[in-house]
């Protein structure tokens, strides 16, 4: 059998490779196999996680900015010989769910420039690679990085000066080193920010947008003369010149997982790239329609199902189950007993400990276990249907409400979450109901705060989440009451706002639809995270649901799920929450194993096809 060596950077805990190094081709799929021969992850933790998963390979942990961790993986790079690549870029840079709200100043944006210095270091003739891909999200290629950002100077400005009058983060796009700001002052509306040294010796930063230009950029370009303009490049077309320069030609396309034998939506953006000359392409979608059109793939049942994670059985079957109904938690829904196969936290924690004590020779523990929840949280799940959320329930009793204090700001004004700004005057009762905001936000007064009751505050003292549900209607009505009054007053410093946890039609405590795709899942699996609850059962997805939504424990072949190899999990972590939370982490920062196996298998094709091997 012939082995197809792969590099693989920013590995994660080597998700993705549980895909590639399960592709077997040729006759009797014995011919080729592609392996990860070389891999890189900065954080240690997940990088153990690799090397006990993958023991052929040589993963390198560590910063791939780190001149002496390039050297390492160049050194590497020459001996092995490796033929494809696999890249995937940190998303959080450019992730909606950021903070930075796709800031082109995170330096996570910057690190794919790290590949290709060590592209460079290689150099073109040593360069082996013949073809592979770089993966993030849909977003990412349509970020601008600042080609110098991270010169002498401009990290401090990064950390410490971008930032306005309340602490939030500012997002200039361009920066211009000058002597002389007074020169720009009829052309540019800029921050002008005394410069610390830096590598061109000028004094003074102006940190401006495209907006704030008053002229074309190629007119403000001649006001240089010895001034240093630092502006933003796209990021594909980075990435494609970088590419074109070491003789490869690239293709950039959205990919969602259940086109590609995915039980999951999650849409990430695919730059392939190959060797001049051999113009590889995608591979065809396996299903063609997606979830908004009457979805024909793979769904959460066929994942769970093909890892034993639950089991569904007719009604008229419940005699021969007899000892297992008694033992395990079920549901009878539709002529169907779905019975819940999980564990519980303590008995996961006791085979962790188990494991470790054994010095993690016996048998993995079983990572198919729940969390439990508070009782309120299993009140709104029991009453919310499978593929709904609570929000849409009929029954108020399904609507987690919060009050939040909100203080006026220096315009009279009460900034309110989301970014929208209510004025407090007479016609506000009209102003909320013209925009359906009314149904899902109620002002309340000062008093709702003193109200008797059983009642929780958060650690800001602020927040008041209403425990007792059966009281819920009450506070409701006389809520509504007094947003009435208050509406139409002018004069109060502050009000409370009584609504929705977590926004207001948004997918919080949505249960997920056990026969259709899973929705893309994140770095998080609490209850306050849309589309973590599971379809049938009042809790959350399991670690080992989690993961077999990410294609982990089986691969798809000839339109089927067959199980596999299992993930060895992190060693060394015995307290549940712990392990659980990082196998949340480092699977909703990863690829769809099942999705990179099916682009690296028909790039792989391709490449043999034309290149007769």
């Amino acid at each position: 059998m012939q082995k197809i060596k792969n590099f693989s950077l920013f590995s994660n805990s080597g998700i993705g490779e549980y895909g590639t190094n399960n592709i077997l081709l040729g006759k009797n799929q014995e011919k080729y196999k592609i392996e990860t021969v070389l891999a890189n992850e900065l954080l240690e933790e997940r990088a153990n996680i690799f090397r006990d998963n993958y023991k052929n390979t040589n993963m390198i942990s560590g910063s791939i900015t780190d001149e002496e961790i390039q050297g390492k993986i160049i050194k590497t790079f020459l001996k092995e010989k490796p033929i494809t690549g696999t890249f995937s870029p940190p998303c959080q840079g450019s992730s909606g769910l950021n903070a930075f709200k796709s800031s082109p100043l995170d330096f996570r944006n910057q690190l794919i420039k790290s590949v290709f210095k060590i592209f460079e270091k290689i150099g073109k003739e040593r360069n082996t690679l013949k073809f592979g891909y770089i993966e993030n999200v849909v977003i990412y290629y349509n970020e601008e990085i600042p080609a110098l950002l991270y010169e002498r100077g401009v990290e401090k400005l990064y950390n410490e000066y971008i930032e306005d009058e309340n602490g939030n983060y500012l997002n200039y796009q361009y920066f211009i080193y000058t002597n002389n700001p007074e020169k720009y002052k009829n052309i540019i509306n800029s921050k002008e920010i005394k410069a610390n040294k830096n590598k061109f010796e000028l004094n003074y930063i102006l940190a401006f947008n495209k907006t704030d230009i008053k002229c074309k950029i190629s007119e403000l370009e001649k006001k240089l003369k010895n001034d240093k303009l630092i502006k933003p490049i796209n990021t594909f077309e980075y990435i494609e010149s970088s590419l074109k320069k070491y003789g490869f030609e690239c293709k950039l396309k959205t990919i969602r997982g259940e086109e590609y034998g995915g039980c999951q939506v999650r849409q990430r953006g695919f730059v392939i790239f190959y060797k001049n000359g051999l113009n590889l392409d995608f591979p065809k979608k396996i299903y063609k329609k997606s979830s908004e059109e009457g979805y024909d793939g793979k769904t959460i049942r066929d994942a769970l199902e093909t890892l034993d994670l639950i089991k569904i059985i007719d009604i008229e079957e419940q005699d021969k189950y007899k000892e297992l109904l008694k033992n395990k938690e079920y549901k009878i829904k539709d002529n169907k007993i779905y019975i819940d196969m999980s564990i519980t936290e303590k008995e996961a924690e006791k085979e962790l400990i188990e494991w470790k004590d054994n010095n993690y020779n016996n048998k993995i523990p079983n990572l198919h276990f729940r969390q439990k929840l508070k009782e309120r949280f299993e009140i709104w799940l029991e009453n919310t249907p499978e593929g709904k959320s609570a929000y849409k329930n009929k029954e108020r009793i399904n609507r987690p409400y919060k009050i939040i204090e909100v203080r006026k700001n220096k315009n009279n004004e009460f900034n309110v979450k989301n970014n929208q700004t209510f004025v407090v005057k007479e016609d506000s009762k009209k102003y909320f109901k013209e925009n359906n905001i009314l149904d899902y936000i109620e002002f309340v007064s000062e008093e709702m705060k003193k109200r008797e009751g059983e009642k929780e505050w958060g650690e800001d003292g602020r927040r008041w989440q209403i425990k007792d549900i059966k009281d819920r209607k009450t506070i409701e009505e006389k809520a509504v009451q007094r947003a009435k009054e208050l509406l139409i007053k002018n004069g109060e410093e502050y009000m409370y706002i009584f609504m929705p946890i977590k926004g207001f039609e948004a997918a919080t405590y949505k249960r997920a639809s056990l026969n259709k795709t899973s929705s893309a899942l994140t770095t998080k699996n609490g209850i306050g995270n849309s589309n973590t609850c599971h379809p049938i059962f009042n809790r959350t997805w399991t670690p080992k649901e989690y993961m077999a939504l990410f294609g982990i424990g089986y691969i798809y072949k000839n339109g089927e799920y067959i199980k596999s190899k299992e993930y060895i999990p992190p060693k060394n972590i015995t307290k549940i929450r712990k392990f659980s939370n990082l196998i949340f982490e480092i699977h909703g920062e990863a690829i769809i194993s099942t999705v990179a196996e099916q682009i690296m298998k028909s790039l792989l094709e391709q490449y043999i096809d034309k290149t007769n091997q």
